[in-house]
């Protein structure tokens, strides 16, 4: 396997992404992932804009694949007003003003299929990268997750801090939901919940108190009291919500991308989505030029510093505040465009 020009570890999302870059790029891939296969825990489901268009640059085409999400709404649950905003009016700007709900592990299959037809690329799963392996390769790729094993052999440091609280994703039967925007914030004076419609279920986005000794109850009263429904459930699951990023996400071979380099709030889909940037616009800057290679890395690193974690922070403000700062956006329609181009995160990457 010492023969590639690249080793990836890591077959998420943004691994995968940095391998179909790379062999579209012309570069031999070793791809390694210490799972026995592909990881199905995520459920990481919405695709935006920008990362629709590298997708379908590199040959994947998510087009037929889950929900095509077009409007975004926010409800204000007291008063019953909601406001409705249309992802059409990015149409200038993007050949998909829209955002796609997937379930992450389907574009992974997705991903590795493209791969496995590539005589470029060799894949092995239960295959754990040691520093050892790392140092016969010219360039690693660490797409090896927010505790990742690579990150801490280097001795790098990823500071920032935990949220408070516990994020419960409810996971609810669609009916009931008919006629809802896509993706819906639903707020009730201080206490809010997301909600994102796949094609096959809804989930429910809560969060509550840290050491809540009876997460599922709490999460799903409270859903009920917001949303004003009770929703059938079919399953459930809670976790933290960290804010971090690397200090430099370059040394000696290793290249630090997705979630080893940078990890927020889920709100959004955000931190995924820029993972999938990192990997797509780092590798075709290695496969075209390897001198800018750092340079590359070091915008990525930038853009999550400066503008992902700041943006994905500011959504979890109060709620009341920020619903009526949406509810002006109705009759300017320039900030409007600029609130959409923002959520749709096409100020946050440049590509090809």
């Amino acid at each position: 396997m010492r023969d590639a020009d690249v080793l990836v570890v890591g077959a998420g999302p943004v691994g995968l992404t940095a391998a179909l870059a790379l062999v579209r790029g012309g570069m031999r891939v070793d791809l390694v992932e210490s799972r026995p296969a592909l990881e199905s825990e995520s459920l990481a489901a919405t695709f935006h804009p920008p990362t629709l268009q590298i997708l379908a640059d590199l040959g994947l085409e998510l087009h037929g694949h889950g929900l095509e999400a077009r409007t975004i709404g926010y409800l204000d649950a007291v008063a019953g007003d909601e406001i409705r905003f249309e992802l059409a009016e990015l149409a200038g700007e993007t050949a998909f003003p829209y955002r796609r709900h997937v379930p992450q592990i389907d574009v992974c299959r997705l991903l590795l299929a493209e791969l496995a037809d590539d005589p470029r690329c060799r894949i092995s799963f239960g295959v754990t990268a040691s520093g050892g392996v790392t140092g016969n390769y010219p360039w690693v790729f660490a797409a090896d997750g927010a505790n990742s094993g690579l990150r801490s052999a280097a001795g790098l440091a990823f500071p920032g801090t935990d949220y408070a609280g516990t994020v419960v994703r409810l996971i609810c039967e669609p009916r009931g939901f008919e006629g809802w925007d896509p993706v819906t914030y639903v707020v009730s004076g201080h206490q809010s919940v997301s909600v994102l419609r796949l094609p096959d279920h809804v989930r429910v986005i809560v969060r509550i108190d840290e050491g809540t000794t009876d997460p599922e109850c709490v999460a799903v009263d409270a859903a009920n009291l917001v949303l004003g429904m009770s929703p059938r459930l079919r399953g459930w699951s809670c976790y933290r919500s960290q804010r971090r990023v690397i200090e430099t996400n370059v040394v000696d071979n290793l290249i630090f991308v997705g979630d080893s380099a940078h990890v927020t709030t889920t709100r959004g889909g955000m931190n995924m989505n820029a993972g999938i940037h990192d990997a797509a616009v780092i590798a075709t800057a290695l496969a075209r030029d390897p001198a800018k290679v750092e340079e590359a890395a070091a915008a990525r690193l930038a853009v999550a510093r400066d503008v992902l974690l700041p943006r994905t922070h500011e959504t979890l403000g109060n709620p009341s505040a920020r619903l009526d700062r949406v509810r002006a956006l109705r009759s300017d329609g320039a900030a409007r465009v600029e609130f959409l181009r923002a959520a749709a995160m096409l100020d946050m990457v440049c590509w090809p």
